[in-house]
């Protein structure tokens, strides 16, 4: 469920591009600026309703989530990490975006490349670790060195804190099941 998430929310990290190029190329933001608007003013509230959208689709995320009561993922107290997970994801992922914005002049083909730079960033870095981690390549090293490098990029850290917690679950829960065997 970590990999699919990653792979969902690289969709969802990249919407937000589309607006921002389509204002700069169209010069609808410097229009609002030479009327008086303060630069940190606007980025300010472009990022409050950007987040809120971002919090709604999260909000629709974690039903999804609870209503298939995956293990690992079904209680309150790991769908409130699971959520504060996405929370912090939403911090960083949307600035991110707000600079890539800069780089692009066609929202279409800015939205499409920031989509296969999250998928490339979140889903394939986080599968090329998990890889490198497996007992028969002895490439862990490899692997712990990668893993801190590939944390500047929001969607591979939202994967892999979404493994690490699906990890600690997992080992919990074969815990209590070992625990309920000791007489």
């Amino acid at each position: 469920l970590a990999f699919n998430t990653g792979f969902a929310m690289a969709f969802v990290g990249a919407l937000y591009i589309m607006f921002y190029i389509r204002e700069r190329t169209t010069r609808a933001k410097l229009l609002q600026m030479v009327s008086g608007v303060n630069v940190a003013l606007f980025w300010a509230v472009s990022f409050v309703w950007d987040y809120l959208v971002y919090l709604v689709v999260c909000g629709f995320y974690l039903g999804t989530v609870a209503a298939i009561q995956q293990d690992g993922w079904s209680t309150a107290e790991q769908l409130v990490k699971v959520f504060l997970m996405l929370v912090l994801f939403g911090f960083a992922v949307i600035p991110t975006t707000y600079l890539f914005s800069y780089l692009f002049d066609v929202p279409a083909t800015g939205f499409v490349k920031m989509i296969l730079f999250n998928v490339l960033s979140g889903t394939v870095f986080f599968t090329a670790i998990t890889l490198l981690k497996f007992e028969g390549i002895d490439l862990k090293d490899v692997a712990n060195a990668l893993e801190w490098v590939f944390m500047f990029f929001p969607n591979f850290v939202l994967s892999h804190s979404l493994n690490n917690l699906n990890r600690v679950a997992s080992t919990e829960a074969l815990c209590d099941r070992q625990c309920e065997l000791i007489p």
